[in-house]
């Protein structure tokens, strides 16, 4: 009777297992495996078809140093003694892309209930290496017409310094609404946007109420005061109605609205769950 001897090592590997050309970032490889004494497997994975393999276990998330779209895998089965062999049965490769390359997002309107003198737009956020965050503005007096403009008053331009003065093409409109425009280049990193900040000047009459419900700081330029029932500095913060401005003349209020603080971020690539092929043969000589 003849008998079976195995080969000491033997490498199974895939082709391309994805479809598409999104980035790969992170991938999972599932086996079922049977492993008597002295039998071994090692496994790598490549997410650039193959230039670039790096080690990973069975079962264990692998986050790709080198990524890219053509992802394979291999197993290198291994034994000490040649009567038995490692069996992989069952083999399953689940991965994820990174993010997508660009995002914007768009506020509410915000009503500053007069016509407008704008300052300066600031916003505080996270933008690691690879990403960028900028805006444009855009204002009317009808919260219908929503023209996006950067620092020049164009279309086609972006504010990406915070702490810029609005174009003053903006100026004497009443409703405004920012659109942030967050990039990121290869996937693995995205641009934060924390919190985001306009001022504004608006004119009061000598004596009168000035009344606004979007939740902002209001302090008076100058020396004039400002009061109101539940406020005993000229400070006044959150939402309030009915402040009494006290000049002898016409005066500017000047204005900090808070525009949201929103944890925008570019959405994580989504990509299914896509199983590889029946696992690789035992390592049997012919």
């Amino acid at each position: 009777a003849s008998v079976v001897k195995y080969a000491t090592s033997n490498t199974a590997q895939s082709l391309k297992v994805n479809t598409g050309a999104a980035t790969i970032v992170t991938a999972k490889l599932t086996v079922t495996e049977s492993l008597p004494s002295g039998a071994a497997v090692a496994y790598s994975l490549s997410a650039n078809g193959g230039t670039t393999w790096e080690a990973t276990t069975n079962k264990a998330v692998h986050t790709f140093t080198a990524t890219g779209s053509d992802l394979r895998w291999r197993a290198t089965l291994s034994t000490t003694n040649a009567s038995v062999t490692p069996t992989l049965t069952n083999v399953r490769l689940d991965y994820a892309g990174g993010y997508v390359a660009a995002g914007a997002w768009e506020s509410a309107t915000k009503d500053t209930v007069s016509n407008t003198s704008f300052g300066a737009l600031s916003w505080t956020a996270g933008a690691p290496a690879g990403t960028s965050l900028k805006f444009q503005i855009a204002t009317n007096n009808d919260n219908l017409t929503w023209t996006y403009r950067g620092p020049d008053g164009a279309t086609g331009t972006y504010y990406t310094t915070s702490g810029t003065i609005l174009n003053a093409v903006h100026n004497t409109q009443r409703y405004l609404r920012y659109k942030a425009f967050l990039d990121t280049t290869g996937g693995l990193v995205t641009p934060v946007l924390n919190e985001t900040t306009l001022t504004y000047n608006t004119t009061a009459g000598a004596l009168g109420t000035k009344t606004f419900t979007n939740g902002v700081t209001l302090k008076t330029l100058g020396t004039q005061s400002v009061t109101a029932t539940d406020v005993v500095t000229s400070t006044l913060t959150d939402t309030q109605s009915g402040i009494t401005v006290n000049a002898s003349t016409p005066t500017k209020l000047g204005f900090t609205q808070h525009l949201g603080t929103r944890s925008a971020q570019i959405a994580p690539r989504r990509l299914p769950w896509r199983p590889a092929p029946q696992g690789p043969p035992p390592c049997r000589e012919p």
